[in-house]
């Protein structure tokens, strides 16, 4: 704590997002991006479900200690089309 009782001022925060592809054909660049990040948000298409290649990335990530936070995209759309 600061002199006097006073609260300490608030370092900055600094959020550095990498989009990385999750086509098979690009798994050498999540592969780096993985070993650059912190954090994984792993979207995944709930219309198109989970593919083999989610599959992988997410064992790298596990692999690396990074944790993934799942998002799940067009929930919408899903809803549409029940």
């Amino acid at each position: 704590a600061a002199a006097g009782g006073g609260a300490e001022a608030a370092s900055p925060l600094r959020v550095n997002l990498i989009d990385s592809p999750g086509h098979v054909d690009f798994c050498s660049e999540v592969s780096s991006a993985v070993r650059l990040s912190d954090g994984a948000l792993l979207v995944v298409d709930v219309v198109e479900g989970v593919c083999v290649q989610t599959a992988a990335v997410l064992r790298q990530a596990w692999d690396e200690g990074v944790t993934p936070l799942l998002v799940l995209n067009k929930m919408d759309r899903l809803v549409a089309e029940l």
